[in-house]
């Protein structure tokens, strides 16, 4: 199991990647309102003041996108697709992606009746 964390910059691309995370078997999520640290500190760090002039403030902010995915093909699915859609997360401004292995998750919703998830 892996929990993927998946900021956004362009949150217009939110709507497209969580349908996308859903076509490939990602069923669960949290998504939430985030900022970057250059946004934060932008009005009392002077080095970062002037970017804060330059950026609009109606487009500052992120989504952050939380989830634990138990199959490792449907993570690397996942991945390709949500670069599909952001474009290549090593250029700027579209966004950041890392995973973190994890070792005990409880409290997954009921899945439905699938081959790769119906272990006893």
């Amino acid at each position: 199991m892996h929990l993927l964390v998946i900021i956004i910059r362009d949150k217009s691309k939110l709507t497209p990647v969580l349908d996308k995370l859903f076509e490939v078997d990602v069923r669960g999520a949290t998504v939430i309102e985030s900022q970057g640290m250059g946004h934060l500190i932008a009005d009392h760090v002077p080095f970062f003041s002037r970017f804060a002039e330059i950026v609009n403030k109606n487009e500052q902010g992120s989504k952050t996108i939380f989830s634990v995915v138990k199959d490792k093909d449907i993570l690397d699915n996942a991945i390709l697709e949500i670069e599909k859609i952001c474009g290549n997360l090593e250029d700027p401004n579209t966004g950041f992606l890392f995973t973190i292995p994890v070792d005990y998750a409880k409290g997954f919703p009921a899945q439905q009746p699938d081959k790769k998830f119906n272990r006893k």
